[in-house]
């Protein structure tokens, strides 16, 4: 096995308002709402793992976390080993932070673009308090794929591409280039999820450009699709399906103001017979820039 992050474990996001987050993840998404930690950050689950994403108090609405788990002990030392052997700091976290973030260890570090990062191992799980939706849902395709995926905007390309993966061990997936932006999207995977990381080589005004939530069927996206529509949750794509993940998704503006993807059917990959490839669009057919009026018009 080689060494790397295993799987992205859980998202902290800062939120200038945090009730607005429990009923977009809870009654829109279908997430389970589980409690506050000790510092008074809202949990959310998605599966039987303790927490998904975590909502702290804030002024940024913007990704303050990527929480990473490590697949065990060996291997966590054998990262912090390489982290030492690049001179990237980090900093081992308190027993309280460890604590809150319910896990056996856990180092803190920076990203190239200055996102914090977390490492940690032995993520505590529930599996005697089954996921429970309160929507009608099959639940969501987590374990151990993680919680889904993250964009995030760089201003250098090839460091961080450099960081996540000859330090933290993703590999590459393939590329996407944009013809409108003249940019080129690199993917990025740690597990059979096609991609757990997209890095885009160039700054927004927020750092996190979207993180994805895959459901498990697509039921379960066409009803979370028509909920939202009906409560006039923001659109930013309509429904569509991406040429490099094969993902059948929608996309609407989260409270924070950056996106949320919602799909289903993601490609899995296969390390011993997956060959990198480049896309010159990132969608086989839709995800166009939603029109509500328009779609309320077709409704009618």
């Amino acid at each position: 096995m080689s060494v790397g992050v295993s799987s992205l474990s859980y998202i902290v996001l800062d939120a200038t308002h945090v009730g607005a987050w429990r009923e977009f993840l809870v009654d829109y998404i279908g997430m389970e709402y589980a409690g506050d930690d000790s510092s008074g950050s809202a949990l959310y689950r998605m599966d039987e793992q303790d927490r998904r994403v975590v909502v702290q108090k804030g002024d940024k609405d913007d990704i303050a976390v990527a929480g990473f788990d490590v697949a065990d002990p060996h291997q966590f030392g054998q990262l912090l080993d390489r982290l030492k052997q690049n001179q990237i700091n980090y900093v081992h976290g308190t027993s309280e932070q460890i604590a809150m973030r319910g896990v056996i260890d856990l180092v803190t570090l920076t990203d190239p673009s200055g996102l914090a990062i977390e490492l940690s191992y032995g993520t505590s799980s529930s599996p005697e308090l089954p996921f429970k939706s309160e929507r009608r849902i099959n639940g969501f395709s987590a374990g151990d794929l993680g919680l889904g995926h993250i964009v995030l905007g760089t201003k250098d390309i090839e460091r961080s591409t450099d960081f996540y993966t000859r330090i933290l061990g993703f590999k590459f997936s393939d590329f996407i280039h944009i013809a409108a932006l003249n940019q080129t999207l690199t993917f990025l995977h740690c597990n059979p999820r096609h991609h757990t990381v997209a890095l885009a080589p160039f700054e927004m005004p927020k750092r996190l450009l979207h993180f994805m939530v895959e459901m498990n069927n697509i039921d379960d996206v066409m009803t979370t699709y028509y909920l939202a529509r009906e409560k006039q949750v923001p659109f930013a794509n309509d429904l569509g399906r991406h040429t490099n993940d094969l993902m059948f998704s929608f996309y609407v503006i989260t409270p924070g103001g950056f996106h949320l993807e919602i799909g289903c059917d993601g490609r899995l990959i296969d390390d011993q017979t997956w060959k990198v490839d480049h896309y010159d669009a990132p969608s086989i057919w839709g995800h166009s820039l939603f029109d509500l009026k328009k779609a309320e018009q077709s409704k009618a």
